[in-house]
C-alpha cells in the first residue's frame, strides 16, 4: 500500500500563542568545528533555527525549545517533536566544497503548508476563499490539473518555467491538495515589502578603473557591457537620463497578470515595452541606478557600478508573491533573449527560511540555470535573527549594509550568533546613498538619498556583471565564492552580522582574473577545524510590565569573560499599538548598543535586540522605553539573554596559564586575531612581524591587496604570512601599517619590536594624524631617548589608548623600544585595537 504524504507545516510566516516555559532550558551545548550547533546529547539543535515559543501576550518567537502547536477547529495539528525542520535530524551536510545539502519536502515526501495559511485557516469561515501557490514536485501535468478540477477549481494561473500553480481554494480544498502526493507545498499568497556615488571608492571601483589588468580583451575598462542584471522590483523610470529605454532598458515590463480563478489554467500576461512602470515609488528606479545607472544626468558623477550593463525591469507592482513569481518566470523565459545573469531583489519578508517556500523555489531554479540572485537581508537590526528568509537561502548572495566609514549600519538585519545558515553572505555600502528618482516623485530632481539594504545589494548585483564580463564562465557558486573569498574583513562583527565581511570590487576582479593570487586565506574556522569551542550558557528568561508612558532602567549581571552577549525584547500585539525601544549603558553610564527598529502589526509580535560582541563589562544597565506616541497602555514584556564562552582548546601548552590568560587565548583566537603555531600557543614567544602583519591585516579591517608578484624577496606566495604583509606593507597596500626593514625585505620572521608594535597599531586604529602632531612630545619614559623624536607622538597615543603598556623599573618606568612583544601581551592589546575599531 501506498503511504499517503505527511503534511509538514513551514515556519515563513505565522500569529500562534506561546506555550511559554512548557518545555525545559538545555544545558550548555557547544558549537562544533562545522557550525552546527549540538546539543548535550549530540544532536543537531534544529529548536535553533526552527524551534519557535510563544507565550500567553502573543506573537513572541524565541529560537529554543520545543514545536508549533497550531489548534484550529478541525483539531491539533503539531508539528515534528523536534520543532519546524526541513531534514532528519542530523541531514544537513557540510561537505568539502562548503555545500549545504536540504532533505527538504522534495525529498522527504512530506507537504509544506505555511503557517500564514494555518493562521488564515483559525480566522476565516471554512467556505472562504484563500489565494495560494501549490508547488509541484515537477511540473505540473494535464493530469494534475485535472484532479484540481474535479476538486471543484476551475481555473487559475501556471507558469512556463516554475512547477507552481496559483489558485483560489477553500479551506477544505486546500486540505485535499496538500494530500496529493504531487504537491510539495501549499503556501498563501501574501505582501512582501521593499528593503528601504562616493560608494564607488567605498568598494574599490576606483582602483579597479585605474590597474590596467583589470580591462577587456579590447583594452577598455570594465563596465558590465554584455551582461544584463534583471531588477524585480518596484518598476524603472526609463524616461530617466541614466536608464533610457532601448539603450540601457533592455525592456520594461509590468507584472502582476496572476490570477487565482478560471475558467482554465492560463499563463500569465505580462506587459512589455512601458515607458514607465515606477509611477509611485521610485524604488526600483534608484535600485537599477546604483546597479548599472550611467550617470548621464550627473556628468558621469552618480553612474551605477556597471554603467555599461543593460537592464531588465519587472515591476511587481503591489508585491505580492504571485507577482515575484511572475517576475521569475518571465526571467526564465526571457533570459537568453536578454542576456540576463544576475537578478536584483531589494525586497523581502520577516519568517524563517524554508526552501520548500514558493520564492526559494524559484530561485533555486534561477541559480541551476545559471544566474545569480542577489537579496537585500533587511532593515530590521539590530536585533539577532532578523534576517530577510529569502536571503538566507545558500544558493542566494544576502547582502547587509554598511556605513559610509565602512562599519555596520545599525538597521541591517542580523541572522543567529555561530548558527551555519543564517547570517549574510558580505555587506556592501547602504547608507546615503545616491540614486536616480523619477522626477515627478521628487520635485524634478533626477537625484535622491536613501539608505536600506535596498541600496547596499544593487552594488554587489553591479560586481557580478563586471564579473561576468571580466570572466563569462563564472558560475553562481563561483561568483559567491570569490565575493566572500575577497571580502575586507569586519572582525569587530560576528559572521552572523556581516557574512565574510565588506564587498570589494578590486579584490574580487583580481581574484577572477588571476585565481592563482591567495585571497581569503582569513576566512574564518567555521569552515575548517578550529582551536577553540563555544559553550553556550543556558538562557536567561525574565518578565516584567512596562508602565504606561514611563521607563525601566534593569541591571544586568554577567559572570566568567563572555565572547558573546545578546538579548531579546519581545513582547505581543497586546493590549494595544506600543513600540519598545531598548538601549544597554556600561558603568559610567556610557551608551554601548541601542535597538529602536519600527514595529508594526506583525504576525511574529514586535521584538528589538542588541548583540555585544567581546570584552563585556560583568555590569550593565538596560533601559526600556515607549517609543514615541506609543505606550498608552501598560505592555508585559519578555527579555531573553543568552551569553556564550570562548574556549582555547586546541594547544597543548595553555593549561599552566591562568584562568585569567586562558581565557584572553580564547578570546584573541577566536575573534580571529591571533592565532597558535601549530598545537602550541607559545604566549611567552615574541611576535613574529609576519604574526603582527597578518593580526594587523585583519582587526584593522585592511582591504586585500595582493600584488602580482612579491614585494619583498624575502616573503614569497609560499609565506603563510605572505597576504598580510602585501596588505599592510606591500606595493599595493592602500595603507602602510608597518614599515619595511627595507624597499626588499620585510622579515617577517623577526620578532616584532615594542616600538614597531605601537606605531602599526596606532595606524590601524586611524589615529596616526594625531601620532603625527604630536611628534617630539616628552613621554616621561626613563629611556625616551631612544624612540626618535617623530616616532613618539604614536608612543604617547598608543600608551594613553591602551595600546602597549610600559615597563616598571626600579627607577621609574620605561619603555624598551627595541624589546620583543610577547604573543600573550599582543594578544590582549590586539583586541583591545579590536574594541576601539
Amino acid at each position: 500500500m501506498k503511504r499517503r504524504p505527511q503534511a509538514r507545516f513551514a515556519a515563513s510566516s505565522l500569529a500562534l500563542i506561546l506555550l511559554f516555559g512548557s518545555a525545559p532550558e538545555a544545558g550548555v551545548y557547544v558549537t562544533e568545528t562545522s557550525g552546527i550547533r549540538w546539543n548535550d546529547v549530540g544532536g543537531i539543535r534544529w529548536n535553533d533555527v526552527g524551534g519557535i515559543r510563544w507565550n500567553d501576550v502573543g506573537g513572541i518567537r524565541w529560537n529554543d525549545v520545543g514545536g508549533i502547536r497550531w489548534n484550529d477547529v478541525g483539531g491539533i495539528l503539531v508539528t515534528e517533536a523536534s520543532g519546524i525542520r526541513w531534514n532528519d535530524v542530523g541531514g544537513i551536510r557540510w561537505n568539502d566544497v562548503g555545500g549545504l545539502q536540504f532533505d527538504d519536502a522534495l525529498a522527504t515526501g512530506r507537504t509544506s503548508i505555511d503557517l500564514e495559511l494555518l493562521s488564515l485557516f483559525s480566522t476565516l469561515p471554512d467556505t472562504s476563499s484563500i489565494h495560494v501557490i501549490v508547488t509541484y514536485r515537477s511540473a505540473p501535468t494535464a493530469s494534475d490539473l485535472a484532479q484540481l478540477n474535479a476538486l471543484g477549481i476551475p481555473g487559475g494561473t501556471i507558469f512556463r518555467w516554475l512547477p507552481m500553480v496559483v489558485m483560489n481554494a477553500s479551506r477544505d480544498q486546500i486540505r485535499a491538495i496538500a494530500a496529493l502526493p504531487a504537491v510539495r507545498s501549499v503556501y498563501a499568497n501574501r505582501t512582501l515589502s521593499f528593503l528601504d556615488q562616493e560608494s564607488r571608492d567605498l568598494i574599490g571601483l576606483d582602483e579597479v578603473t585605474s590597474d590596467p589588468a583589470l580591462v577587456t580583451p579590447g583594452g577598455t575598462i570594465l563596465s558590465g557591457a554584455g551582461v544584463t542584471i534583471a531588477i524585480l522590483d518596484s518598476g524603472v523610470d526609463a524616461s530617466h537620463p541614466d536608464l533610457p529605454l532601448g539603450s540601457k532598458v533592455v525592456q520594461n515590463v509590468r507584472v502582476g497578470g496572476a490570477v487565482g480563478s478560471g475558467p482554465g489554467f492560463t499563463y500569465p500576461a505580462p506587459v512589455e515595452g512601458l515607458q514607465n512602470t515606477d509611477l509611485l515609488l521610485g524604488h526600483g528606479t534608484f535600485v537599477a541606478s546604483v546597479a548599472a545607472g550611467t550617470g548621464d544626468a550627473s556628468g558621469g558623477a552618480h553612474r551605477g557600478v556597471a554603467p555599461g550593463a543593460s537592464i531588465l525591469s519587472l515591476s511587481a507592482g503591489d508585491l505580492f508573491i504571485v507577482n515575484v513569481l511572475e517576475g521569475f518566470d518571465y526571467i526564465l523565459t526571457n533570459a537568453s533573449r536578454f542576456g540576463v545573469r544576475v537578478i536584483n531583489c531589494s525586497w523581502g519578508t520577516q519568517g524563517f527560511f524554508d526552501p520548500d517556500d514558493p520564492v526559494n523555489i524559484a530561485t533555486h531554479i534561477l541559480h541551476d540555470s545559471g544566474m545569480t540572485v542577489v537579496f537585500a537581508v533587511g532593515n530590521h537590526g539590530p536585533a539577532p535573527d532578523t534576517l530577510n528568509p529569502y536571503a538566507v537561502a545558500p544558493w542566494v548572495v544576502g547582502i547587509g549594509s554598511t556605513r559610509k566609514d565602512g562599519r555596520l549600519s545599525p538597521f541591517s538585519s542580523r541572522g543567529i550568533f555561530e548558527e551555519l545558515l543564517y547570517h549574510p553572505t558580505l555587506v556592501a555600502p547602504g547608507e546615503a546613498i545616491t540614486g536616480a528618482s523619477p522626477a515627478a516623485l521628487n520635485g524634478g530632481s533626477p537625484y535622491s538619498v536613501a539608505s536600506g539594504t535596498s541600496y547596499a545589494a544593487p552594488h554587489v548585483a553591479g560586481v557580478v556583471a563586471l564579473l561576468l564580463e571580466a570572466r563569462p564562465s563564472l558560475s553562481p557558486a563561483e561568483i559567491k565564492r570569490i565575493l566572500q573569498a575577497t571580502a575586507i574583513p569586519m572582525l569587530a562583527w560576528d559572521r552572523s552580522e556581516v557574512g565574510a565581511g565588506g564587498l570589494d570590487a578590486w579584490a574580487a576582479l583580481t581574484q577572477a582574473v588571476e585565481p592563482a593570487r591567495p585571497f581569503g586565506s582569513h576566512i574564518a574556522g567555521w569552515l575548517d577545524q578550529r582551536p577553540f569551542r563555544i559553550d553556550h550558557q543556558p538562557a536567561v528568561v525574565t518578565g516584567a510590565t512596562l508602565p504606561a508612558l514611563s521607563a525601566l532602567r534593569l541591571p544586568i549581571s554577567l559572570s566568567g569573560a563572555p565572547i558573546s552577549w545578546q538579548m531579546t525584547l519581545a513582547w505581543g500585539t497586546l493590549p494595544g499599538l506600543s513600540d519598545l525601544d531598548v538601549s544597554v549603558v556600561d558603568p559610567t553610564g556610557v551608551e554601548m548598543a541601542r535597538s529602536e527598529a519600527l514595529n508594526g502589526t506583525s504576525l511574529f509580535g514586535r521584538a528589538e535586540g542588541i548583540h555585544l560582541l567581546g570584552d563585556t563589562p560583568s555590569s550593565m544597565t538596560m533601559e526600556i522605553l515607549f517609543k514615541n506616541e506609543t505606550g498608552l497602555a501598560d505592555q508585559p514584556f519578555q527579555i531573553r539573554q543568552e551569553t556564550a564562552i570562548a574556549v582555547a582548546n586546541g594547544y597543548s601548552d595553555i593549561s599552566s596559564l591562568s584562568t585569567a590568560d586562558q581565557d584572553l587565548v580564547a578570546r584573541a583566537v577566536s575573534r580571529r586575531v591571533l592565532v597558535g603555531r601549530g598545537n602550541r600557543f607559545e604566549a611567552a614567544s615574541g611576535l613574529k612581524r609576519g604574526e603582527l602583519a597578518r593580526a594587523l591585516a585583519l582587526a584593522a579591517e585592511r582591504p586585500q591587496r595582493i600584488p602580482p608578484a612579491p614585494t619583498f624577496s624575502d616573503t614569497p606566495p609560499s609565506d603563510p604570512s605572505y597576504p598580510y604583509v602585501e596588505t599592510v606593507a606591500g606595493s599595493r597596500a592602500r595603507q602602510v601599517l608597518i614599515d619595511p626593514k627595507n624597499s626588499s625585505a620585510f622579515q617577517p620572521g623577526m620578532d616584532a619590536s615594542r616600538l614597531d608594535f605601537a606605531v602599526s597599531s596606532v595606524r590601524a586604529a586611524g589615529m596616526e594624524p594625531e601620532a603625527q602632531a604630536r611628534a617630539g612630545e616628552a613621554l616621561g619614559l626613563l629611556d625616551e631617548d631612544k624612540i626618535p623624536l617623530n616616532l613618539r607622538g604614536y608612543v604617547a597615543v598608543a600608551l594613553e589608548e591602551g595600546l602597549i603598556d610600559t615597563i616598571p623599573t626600579a627607577g621609574g618606568v620605561s619603555f624598551d623600544p627595541k624589546g620583543s612583544m610577547p604573543r600573550l601581551s599582543s594578544a590582549r592589546f590586539l583586541l583591545r585595537l579590536l574594541d576601539l575599531r
